[in-house]
C-alpha cells in the first residue's frame, strides 16, 4: 500500500510493475475517504487506467471490496502479457 497524487495531466503518469499472475484481480484504492472510488475513478473522465498498453474498460470496472476501491481486472488470466509481468499504468488525461 502506498499514496500517490496528481492534479493535472502535466504531473505524467505512474506505471507499476506487476508481478507475473495467471489468476487473480487489479484493483487500486482512493485516499481519505471511505467513499472515494465513484468520484476518484468511476466517474472521473479524466482518470485512466491501462493494462500493458492497452487502456482499460471503465465499464468494466466496479466498487470492490469496499466503497474507496475500484477492481480494475476481474480475471487476469484473461490479460496476461507476453513478457510474464504486467504493466498497470494510472494517469490523469488532459481536460
Amino acid at each position: 500500500c502506498a499514496g500517490v497524487q496528481a492534479s493535472s495531466a502535466e504531473q505524467g503518469k505512474i506505471v507499476f510493475k506487476l508481478p507475473k499472475m495467471e489468476l487473480g484481480v487489479i484493483a487500486i484504492c482512493g485516499c481519505c475517504g471511505k467513499e472515494v472510488a465513484e468520484p476518484y475513478f468511476l466517474k472521473n473522465k479524466y482518470f485512466e487506467a491501462d493494462l500493458n498498453g492497452k487502456v482499460l474498460d471503465r465499464r468494466t470496472w466496479d466498487i470492490w471490496p469496499e466503497q474507496k476501491c475500484v477492481r480494475l481486472v476481474k480475471d487476469h488470466g484473461n490479460v496476461v502479457s507476453d513478457y510474464g509481468h504486467s504493466y498497470l499504468t494510472l494517469q490523469l488525461k488532459p481536460g
